[in-house]
């Protein structure tokens, strides 16, 4: 049974793409009959079953996909062929891209960027696809073959990366060292 429809008098445009307001057919969840929700391209991009919800601003769009009791809210953008499932939670700003993955008690928010082929979950989040893997676990990240409790990786001198793999490792972590650290951050508030 479908449990939203398309508004299509109340659109918005990304780029070329139009997306649709959606408004909810039954009461679910916490959502009431009638409300409206966010903005979604298709209806591929929000399941049907479960408590999946898009709220607010939050624009879904190309083939990603919200399921299982997953929420996107605020101004908070999915696109690509990501996808946010389990019981995770994207909001505010965040934008989850590309190949992404967001799922069991997982949250992305703030300005934080999800993309490529990572992989965000509440137990272990692994960042594959770029010039090195990175993988955050409780209380470490490991960067390719160098791992450290994750307060030291902040604390390190552009001298201090240079010296583990050259101009390649810094400039990698010039790039990725503020996406890391939300990361980092959020991983650790989701354990708690």
């Amino acid at each position: 049974m479908k449990k939203y429809k398309l508004l299509h008098h109340d659109t918005v445009m990304r780029g070329t793409t139009l997306l649709y307001r959606i408004q909810a057919l039954h009461s679910f969840g916490n959502i009431d009959k009638g409300e409206l929700g966010g903005y979604v391209e298709k209806e591929s991009n929000l399941s049907h079953e479960r408590d999946a919800w898009v709220y607010d601003n939050a624009r879904i769009y190309d083939n990603a996909r919200i399921y299982d009791n997953a929420r996107v809210y605020g101004n908070a953008w999915v696109c690509g062929n990501a996808c946010v499932y389990d019981n995770a939670c994207v909001y505010d700003n965040a934008w989850v891209y590309g190949n992404a993955c967001v799922y069991r008690s997982a949250r992305v928010y703030g300005n934080a960027r999800v993309c490529g082929d990572a992989s965000v979950s509440r137990t272990l989040i692994n960042l594959t696809g770029l010039s090195y893997n990175a993988t955050i676990t409780d209380n470490h990240l490991r960067i390719g073959c160098k791992q450290y409790k994750t307060e030291k990786w902040f604390t390190f001198s552009n001298k201090h990366i240079l010296g583990m793999d050259g101009k390649d490792a810094l400039k990698f972590w010039k790039v990725y060292s503020p996406l890391l650290r939300v990361l980092c951050t959020q991983h650790a508030l989701s354990l708690k």
